[in-house]
């Protein structure tokens, strides 16, 4: 094996990072580009056994001193990202597989700047694994409604869905916007959504009975962002 560039770990172009998951509580190394020389080669794939000895036993023990390319973060979603936040939608059965179209339209209209709103995408290892739309209320002062957040089954548990709130949050807070709101149902199904948002610091404020449908209630949440 030999190094390519002078940057730490290049091995033939490709950087060995390790991986962790904590969703499924386990650590794994994979091939990166290393963005020193850029060289080329198969990306994403598990590193050998092999090299796991030469290379990935080198490097530092901890996760925050090896070099590693931005790929793990939260950022605005963009026109590229739209593909995967519908498939993902659907995925989550947050939406029906025949709401592709509407999806794709209003994600489009909001980052054209034709409708109101703030698309944010969750990204692990290049992949899109969450997505949170945030609009304002119409004929309020500075109040928005998360009105969708969905996040990758596969990683659900793992952080990202309170990292996207939060990112949301911080966004909104930072344009001195005043109130976000949140509207789920009441049911037993969506137990789980609710005492979510109730760790992510958010007040149910009231329950509106046969909201969406007889028998299921909307329990609106609420969070002031100047606090």
């Amino acid at each position: 094996m030999r190094n390519v560039c002078d940057y730490p770990g290049c091995v033939d172009g490709l950087v060995a990072t390790r991986v962790i998951d904590s969703h499924r509580s386990t650590v794994r190394g994979i091939w990166k580009r290393c963005p020193g020389c850029a060289g080329s080669g198969l990306l994403d794939r598990p590193v050998d056994d092999l090299r796991m000895l030469q290379v990935v036993e080198s490097l530092p023990e901890t996760m925050d001193a090896v070099p590693r390319m931005e790929t793990d973060m939260i950022r605005a979603m963009t026109l590229d990202d739209v593909a995967a936040m519908v498939r993902l939608a659907i995925e989550t059965e947050m939406f029906p597989p025949d709401a592709a179209d509407f999806l794709a339209g209003t994600a489009r209209d909001t980052l054209a700047g034709r409708r109101p709103g703030a698309w944010d995408v969750a990204v692990l290892d290049g992949t899109v694994v969450g997505v949170a739309f945030v609009e304002p209320r119409e004929a309020t002062d500075r109040v928005w409604a998360l009105t969708m957040l969905a996040v990758a089954p596969s990683v659900q548990g793992g952080g990202w869905g309170r990292r996207l709130v939060q990112h949301v949050e911080t966004t909104l807070a930072d344009r001195e916007q005043r109130l976000l709101v949140i509207e789920t149902s009441g049911t037993a199904a969506y137990e789980r959504t609710r005492r979510f948002y109730v760790q992510c610091g958010y007040t149910a404020v009231a329950r509106v009975p046969g909201y969406f449908q007889d028998g299921d209630d909307m329990v609106l949440f609420l969070k002031d962002l100047r606090e």
